[in-house]
């Protein structure tokens, strides 16, 4: 979960694409207001989003810590993960599991997760810009990771099931004061086929594959 560079990138892959209605009513999921003609087939590498041209985009950040357990307890060890995620309504983002499981999954022993610390960006291109107009960092309800998540390893391959993280905000976004910054992205419909399907995906990932 390392994050290199700190600009969102863009990619295309071929699977699905996601097309639904929006809870929001005044605004329609899955709609950027910036457009681009940029067409790159390759995870590392891609090119540098414009901003908010992908305003469902999340930035997740948690953390894990090591507690000593003497007279008094306290942190003496923190590590910090990054992940990518996508806001499906003004009050929920799907993320990944592996962002929020302990991390004697990872093979981390002695820490553990401090969901607590959970933090979430909205509409953000450049973290590095603090001032980044449109920026939203809101605060959390809750972290809920899917009660079947599992890491298993398989044949010297590292297996993940069921991995997913549902982050809820105290507070529903307002989508029309952040009009054009922050929209939901559309979730499948039962019936859609999604083989063969054109999507982009994006995060803040390697720019170059020597990083």
């Amino acid at each position: 979960m390392a994050i290199i560079t700190r600009l969102l990138l863009l990619f295309t892959l071929l699977t699905a694409f996601l097309v639904a209605s929006s809870d929001a009513a005044s605004v329609q999921c899955g709609i950027s207001a910036v457009t681009s003609s940029a067409n790159n087939r390759r995870i590392v590498g891609g090119h540098e989003a414009k901003p908010h041209q992908l305003p469902w985009m999340v930035r997740v950040n948690t953390e894990a810590v090591k507690v000593s357990h003497g007279t008094s307890s306290a942190i003496t060890s923190r590590l910090h993960f990054y992940c990518g995620g996508s806001l499906i309504s003004d009050r929920w983002i799907l993320t990944a599991g592996h962002c929020a499981v302990t991390p004697e999954a990872h093979a981390l022993e002695g820490y553990h997760m401090n969901l607590s610390s959970t933090q979430v960006i909205l509409g953000a291109t450049n973290l590095s810009n603090a001032q980044e107009t449109g920026r939203l960092i809101p605060e959390i309800a809750g972290v809920y990771v899917h009660e079947h998540f599992a890491l298993k390893h398989l044949e010297g391959s590292l297996l993940v099931e069921n991995d997913l993280t549902l982050i809820k905000l105290k507070e529903p976004v307002d989508f029309e004061v952040h009009r054009g910054a922050i929209a939901p992205i559309c979730l499948p419909s039962e019936q859609m086929v999604v083989s063969k399907s054109d999507c982009q995906i994006a995060g803040w990932g390697r720019v170059h594959t020597s990083e």
